[in-house]
């Protein structure tokens, strides 16, 4: 399991203390966790962490993916009344 640890400008800093070590820092807005559900449901930062955390190993585009992914089934057809945004950067160095 990675460690997670939130960040409070909005980010969350996955790190991984191995040999070979991974940081990855993904950068969000508001719109990410605060998506709707037709019963006035945030999405939540445990659910982005918790979808986060279960994309370890895949490719940064996969786990963005895997987000917006989440969100469109968390949210349906309901109108979000802000963006969603992420980048994600990962460095892959060795320790």
């Amino acid at each position: 399991m990675v460690p997670l640890k939130k960040i409070k400008i909005k980010y969350l800093l996955l790190l991984a203390i191995l040999p070979i070590f991974v940081i990855t820092t993904a950068l969000y807005t508001d719109g990410v966790t605060e998506a709707m559900n037709e019963k006035n449901e945030l999405f939540s930062e445990e659910r982005l962490i918790t979808v986060v955390t279960a994309s370890e190993g895949k490719s940064v585009q996969e786990t963005i993916d895997g987000v917006m992914g989440e969100i469109g089934r968390f949210s349906l057809n309901t109108p979000q009344a802000d963006d969603i945004t992420m980048m994600m950067i990962r460095f892959n160095g060795t320790g």
